[in-house]
């Protein structure tokens, strides 16, 4: 049950973002150069498909691919003398992690700023326990349509179109993509960076995109460029 209350949680959040704006990037004024000891923990994805309505229902076997896909990549996009070995996880304590990136997540969207945000303790803990100094976390949220499904809500926002004389109707999304990733600083107890990509008409699953995703957000932060 707990699996399943962490896993709706997620999607809700999936929600929020996507009616936000389409990037955000805030910095806490930590200098790049500064950004060593580096534990990157397990992504979370939330990803899911929509067969009736507009309404996503989650899918856990596209949110698992998106998980593996992100974790083939993200290892080789951290630089080197950060030394990423392996992604952590707590054995049987996945819903606590993810449950905390969460709360981050849902703090900084509201806010829009990562001045006074809230640390859980369970991150805080796991970067005493293994001794880091900072922690990269990465979610995905996204959505994708059946085929039988976006024609039908394609069918039906243009004849609403038509009806209204243009003034009503649209055209649905056959798909969206949203990736936010983050680093919190253990020395200052704060978040150095967060960064956020919403793309539309993008599946969440492709390789290509989620290099994207992460080229954008996590290669252009340790490069310095924005």
């Amino acid at each position: 049950m707990a699996k399943a209350n962490i896993f709706i949680s997620l999607f809700f959040i999936g929600v929020l973002l996507q009616s936000c704006s389409t990037a955000l990037k805030l910095s806490s004024g930590r200098q790049v150069g500064e950004i060593n000891n580096l534990l990157v923990l397990q992504p979370v994805a939330q990803i899911g498909l929509i067969t009736i309505g507009n309404k996503p229902q989650p899918d856990m076997l596209l949110s698992k691919k998106a998980i593996k896909e992100i974790e083939l990549q993200v290892k080789n996009l951290v630089p080197r003398h950060l030394r990423v070995s392996q992604l952590y996880t707590i054995k049987g304590k996945d819903s606590l992690i993810q449950s905390a990136i969460n709360a981050i997540v849902n703090q900084v969207e509201r806010a829009k700023d990562i001045r006074f945000i809230d640390i859980p303790e369970t991150i805080l803990n796991v970067l005493d326990s293994t001794k880091h100094d900072f922690c990269l976390c990465i979610a995905e949220v996204g959505f994708a349509r059946s085929e039988e499904n976006y024609n039908k809500q394609y069918d039906k926002g243009n004849m609403t179109q038509f009806v209204t004389l243009g003034m009503y109707g649209t055209v649905p999304y056959k798909s969206s993509s949203t990736m936010v990733c983050f680093i919190i600083d253990r020395k200052n107890n704060n978040i150095a960076f967060y960064g956020r990509d919403t793309w539309k008409e993008t599946n969440p699953n492709e390789r290509i995109v989620i290099k994207a995703h992460l080229d954008d957000l996590i290669t252009r932060y340790f490069m310095g460029t924005k």
